[in-house]
């Protein structure tokens, strides 16, 4: 019994002595000097864009716009103008007709036809598409977005062209 306490006793002295003191500050054999230490051969990091984007990045996002209004466009593509069908542009502050406070609706009413002009990646001929036909009846909340929408587009500058792959 003697004999294993022996041996205990030996196990903890010799796993003491293992032990690195954090408080010492005499270097231990198996430390590394930062002068000692190997170069990296990681590439360095690049740094980020200098202001984010607020409305994403224009190659690969969702048209903003189209978003706010529940419409399905592929990524990549940009909104350019709402007009009506004589081509004149549409102010998004009279695009709809919002209840009176004292109403009790919800929905907000699309006086007149809008169509909405957009670009396709990588293309530079506009498309128009139909946005809201006349009378359209959209949920408050959303013609709230949709016009908030409208105004963030109208405050982003435009972006710089890509270098064309080909």
């Amino acid at each position: 019994m003697a004999e294993r306490k022996t041996k205990a006793a030996t196990a903890k002295a010799a796993d003491e002595e293992a032990t690195v003191d954090p408080q010492s500050e005499d270097p231990q054999p198996g430390d590394v000097v930062p002068s000692e230490a190997e170069p990296s051969n990681a590439a360095p990091l690049e740094a980020p864009e200098s202001k984010p984007r607020r409305l994403g990045h224009p190659e690969s996002s969702t048209d903003f716009v189209a978003a706010n209004a529940a419409l399905m466009l592929p990524p990549g593509a940009r909104h350019v103008r709402l007009h009506d069908l004589a081509g004149n542009d549409i102010d998004p502050e009279t695009l709809y007709e919002f209840p009176a406070a004292e109403s009790p609706s919800h929905m907000a009413t699309v006086p007149r036809q809008v169509l909405r002009e957009f670009t396709y990646p990588e293309a530079s001929t506009p498309t128009s598409q139909l946005f809201y036909p006349a009378g359209a009846v959209v949920p408050v909340q959303q013609a709230l977005k949709v016009r908030d929408a409208l105004r963030a587009v109208a405050e982003e500058p435009e972006p710089e062209p890509r270098a064309s792959a080909i």
